[in-house]
This record gives structure tokens, C-alpha cells and sequence, in this order.
């Protein structure tokens, strides 16, 4: 009876260590004793359906590893994208600014075609001059373009060079002046 009772035991001990090595390959990724698993206890009533389940768990699985992977590729595109967007909109902000700066430079140096710089040089000139001299040149001038060096003047020259100009001369040029 003793013989029997160790030779159960030992067969359970042989089992055991059977399956402990199994786990431990199985753990270690050596093997993979899932499906094998399943499909042995698949042979068994009322076990029939563990298999076929594991694999539609595992094909759902798939699917899922693969849209989170497009939605990740999707979500680096997006952000791309936007990064692209912020870029072209600081060009556009940037190009924005040098029109307007460029409107009010032209705005500024007045009608009549010239730049800014030539209306500025232009007034230094006047001021140079003598009230009469300016007068007479202020008056050869394309009246926009004379309103805008004499906008540029300071005003207590340009309002001796008005002064040096005939009255209604002088109320024209004050009028343009004074009115935007």
C-alpha cells in the first residue's frame, strides 16, 4: 500500500514539475501554451466554445492594435498639419505687417509718386530756404506733392513759407493740411 501511495505521489510530483516548466517557458515567452491549451480543453463537453472564443478575442484584439495604430499616424499627421498651419500663419501675419507698414510709408510720403525719403528731403530743402524761396517752390510743385513736403516741415517754418505765399494760395494748401 505504501508503494502505491508513492507511486501516485511521485506521478503527481512528475505532473506538477511537467507544468511548472511549462509555465516558466510560457512566462518567458519560449512557448505559448494558450491555444494549445484551449484547443485540448476544446475536446471536452461543455468546453467546446473556449477555443473558437480565444480566437475571436485575439483577431479583436488585432483589429484594435491596428486602429489605435492609424489613429496614432492620423494624429502625427494632424499635428503636422497644424505645425504647417501656425508657420503659414506667421508668414501671413509677418507679410500682413510689411503691406501695412508699406501702405502707411506710401500714405505718409503723399500722392504725387514720391517716396517718403524724397518727401522727407524735400522738406529738409524748404527749411533751408528762405520763407519766399520756399514759397516759389511750393508753388512749382504738384499741389499733392506740396501738401506732403509741407507736412513734413515743422510747422513754424511751414507756416512762414504760408505766410510768404498769396492768400488764397496759402488757404488751399492750409486747407489740405489741416482736413485728412
Amino acid at each position: 500500500m505504501l508503494r502505491y501511495l508513492l507511486g501516485i505521489i511521485t506521478t503527481f510530483l512528475f505532473l506538477a514539475s511537467i507544468c511548472g516548466l511549462l509555465y516558466i517557458f510560457d512566462q518567458g515567452g519560449v512557448v505559448e501554451l494558450k491555444p494549445a491549451v484551449l484547443a485540448g480543453l476544446s475536446r471536452f463537453s461543455g468546453w467546446e466554445e473556449v477555443f473558437e472564443a480565444y480566437n475571436i478575442g485575439r483577431l479583436q484584439i488585432k483589429a484594435v492594435e491596428e486602429k489605435e495604430q492609424l489613429l496614432a499616424e492620423k494624429e502625427q499627421a494632424l499635428a503636422d498639419l497644424r505645425q504647417e498651419m501656425t508657420k503659414k500663419e506667421e508668414e501671413w501675419a509677418a507679410e500682413k505687417r510689411r503691406y501695412e507698414l508699406e501702405i502707411r510709408r506710401l500714405q505718409l510720403g503723399g500722392a504725387g509718386g514720391m517716396q517718403g525719403t524724397d518727401v522727407q528731403i524735400s522738406a529738409r530743402l524748404l527749411e533751408a530756404m528762405s520763407p519766399e524761396a520756399a514759397g516759389e517752390a511750393l508753388l512749382k510743385m504738384n499741389f499733392e506733392t506740396g501738401v506732403a513736403v509741407l507736412s513734413a516741415v515743422d510747422p513754424r517754418k511751414a507756416g512762414k513759407i504760408l505766410d510768404a505765399l498769396p492768400p488764397d494760395k496759402s488757404a488751399k494748401y492750409l486747407d489740405k493740411i489741416t482736413l485728412p
